[in-house]
């Protein structure tokens, strides 16, 4: 897929990360390209919330991330729509 269909990827939020990962995307982040970079976004357990909610809709995001959509517990996949 990323061979055939690049820089398809909008936004990518990791949270819940650890400090040893952070810390390494700091030392990789300056040797990628700016508008790549820009894409990833590395949280710890707090501050990103806001973040998110610039780009997902309240009402499309789970609790757990600051949404109105109840958190899912169980029954990952296959997803189903509400």
């Amino acid at each position: 897929m990323g061979r055939n269909y690049r820089g398809r990827m909008f936004k990518l939020f990791a949270v819940h990360v650890a400090w040893l990962v952070r810390g390494l995307w700091k030392i990789v982040r300056p040797m990628l390209d700016e508008f790549t970079s820009s894409k990833i976004n590395i949280f710890g357990s707090s501050d990103f919330e806001q973040e998110i909610l610039k780009v997902v809709d309240a009402d499309n995001l789970e609790k757990k991330y600051g949404g109105k959509c109840p958190d899912m517990t169980c029954n990952f996949f296959p997803p189903t729509m509400i």
